[in-house]
């Protein structure tokens, strides 16, 4: 009698949206990693053919399957990645990030140490098209400096500003996640059109596990401004809008998701700061928008929750758009985009 498969512990899905040449640097960084080869299978998802690819992926030393269908949503996608997986645990990698030898290693034995762990998020080094370091990156968005845990269920709201201001609900490639947390809300992240990596936390925070946060720079994030800022390209301020009204969508779904299940303060929180942020915004941008009175104070109170000055800044301006409409719209748009640009450099 044959033995059986040995199951995988941890799940790679790698995330290809129509380009192909970052995607090998992606599949070379797994070939790459410190744990037997036998402990992880990757999932490819791709919209385009590759018949290069495909044949290649076989010879590699670790399980593999490539999935090959247009699927609109990016949150259908990575929906769809979860369903395949087999896993116990799931790391997402976008096509153009690549994953640092010992990261598949250390996130096994995070959550082998920890049954109640859901969520894994780990620091990451910045990197151009060419692969060389963008230090500058990280000197406007401060990372983790240390070890922290939260309980999602046991006061965690109180640790939502430190999360907040170090990225831990940012960069699907830096997140890796236990899949049974994920499973129960794949008919909601499947609606979701933007704003995949606040969804996923969002998920995860609903699951009543514990989410751990690692300094350690397990994680190579490609920063490539036409991909990341939209707005950069020729007529942005269009572009910029129809991606916060795509998160407007993501935002509803959210609000959903949180009614729908027997959410925590952490939740509740993270989820109505998002809304409110993507709503206000929406109204700066938007000439045509509107905006209730008390929305405005509810982004204040969200300001204190998540320990963000910077949201004060659409927060006056809010005020600015409901007396003169068009200045404070061309005003914000300008603004935006200035800002945009320079994190972009």
């Amino acid at each position: 009698m044959m033995a059986p498969e040995k199951r995988p512990y941890i799940t790679v899905i790698v995330m290809a949206y129509r380009r192909t040449n970052f995607l090998r640097g992606a599949l070379d960084s797994l070939v790459r990693q410190t744990i037997d080869p036998s402990e992880f299978e990757v999932v490819v998802l791709k919209d385009f053919s590759d018949p290069e690819l495909e044949g290649w992926l076989p010879t590699l030393p670790f399980a593999s399957r490539v999935v090959t269908e247009d699927i609109p949503r990016m949150g259908e996608m990575h929906a769809r990645g979860v369903e395949l997986a087999r896993g116990e645990v799931v790391c997402f990698l976008d096509d153009d990030d690549r994953l640092r030898p010992e990261r598949l290693e250390r996130v096994r034995d995070l959550f082998l140490r920890d049954p109640s762990l859901v969520y894994v998020h780990n620091a990451y080094d910045p990197i151009d098209p060419e692969g060389r370091p963008v230090e500058a990156w990280l000197r406007k968005r401060p990372q983790a400096s240390e070890s922290r845990t939260v309980e999602t269920h046991r006061g965690g709201e109180r640790s939502l500003p430190w999360v907040q201001r170090h990225g831990g609900h940012a960069n699907s490639s830096a997140m890796a996640f236990r899949t049974s947390a994920l499973r129960p809300y794949l008919p909601w992240l499947s609606k979701v059109p933007a704003g995949i990596d606040h969804t996923l936390f969002a998920i995860v925070t609903l699951s009543g596990g514990t989410l751990r946060f690692e300094p350690d720079r397990w994680t190579e994030y490609r920063v490539h401004p036409s991909r990341s800022h939209p707005g950069i390209r020729a007529g942005g301020e269009d572009l910029e809008l129809r991606e916060v009204q795509r998160l407007a969508i993501t935002a509803d779904v959210l609000r959903d998701m949180v009614a729908h299940s027997d959410a925590p303060r952490l939740s509740k929180r993270f989820v109505e700061g998002f809304c409110l942020e993507v709503e206000v915004t929406r109204y700066l941008l938007d000439p045509n928008a509107r905006l209730p009175a008390d929305r405005r104070f509810d982004l204040l109170r969200a300001v204190r929750w998540r320990g963000e000055w910077y949201l004060l800044v659409p927060w006056v301006y809010s005020f600015y758009r409901a007396v003169r409409p068009r200045a404070a719209v061309r005003s914000y748009r300008a603004r935006r985009m200035r800002g945009i640009q320079e994190r972009a450099e």
